[in-house]
Formats: C-alpha cells, sequence, structure tokens
C-alpha cells in the first residue's frame, strides 16, 4: 500500500472534498451503504462510510438501488434487489471490481492483480 506521502496533496484535498454520496437514475453511490430507517436527506456521514449489518441484513424497500463497497465478498459483486455490493477484495487480493449501469442493462468489469 502506497505512503500517504506518496500521494500528491492536491489528490487527498480532491478526495476530501467529495460528497459522501451520489443520487443518479435511481441509484444511490455510497462507500459503506445506507441505515435503511432514515430517509436518504437524513442519513449520517457515518452509517455512510461504516455501516454494515444493518444495512447488509436489511431486505425491504428502497427508495434508490444502492451501489457500495466497504464489505468484501468471495471474488464475486453481490446483486440483491436494494443493493450491488462492488466491493471483491481488492485489498486482499481479489479482484478490483466496478459495476457498469447503462439504462437497463447492468454488467461487471474485474481486473485481477
Amino acid at each position: 500500500m502506497p505512503r500517504r506521502s506518496a500521494i500528491p496533496a492536491e489528490h487527498i484535498e480532491l478526495l476530501r472534498g467529495l460528497p459522501h454520496q451520489h443520487e443518479q437514475e435511481g441509484y444511490l453511490f455510497v462507500h459503506a451503504g445506507i441505515d435503511p430507517d432514515l430517509a436518504l436527506g437524513d442519513q449520517n456521514q457515518a452509517d455512510l462510510l461504516w455501516i454494515r449489518e444493518r444495512f447488509l441484513h436489511f431486505d425491504g424497500e428502497l427508495s434508490h438501488i444502492v451501489v457500495h463497497g466497504h464489505t468484501p465478498e468471495a471474488d464475486i459483486p453481490v446483486v440483491r434487489k436494494h443493493r450491488i455490493g462492488v466491493d471483491t477484495g481488492a485489498v486482499f487480493g481479489g479482484p478490483l471490481s466496478c459495476v457498469v449501469l447503462e439504462k437497463q442493462l447492468m454488467h461487471f468489469i474485474a481486473v485481477q492483480a
């Protein structure tokens, strides 16, 4: 893993300035997930970055499909009715994955390190 000093200061500043959630065309993009008991506008930053169990085990309806990482799965993305988990454990040697969402189509791209 690169040392923080190897990352240019302007890159760190850019990342710090990014919003913690992005909403587009029925999808909500976040790092970890959301609190399913709160409206989107009431989410707290800690949950967007760290939530796991309450979100991952939720089986109800949400206003958006939540696209998230933060919880590695066994080499394949997870697709549920209300969430798409794209963390396939790259930090642990698994593939680096992303989801491509185009209209009603969804496909995944993975690169093994």
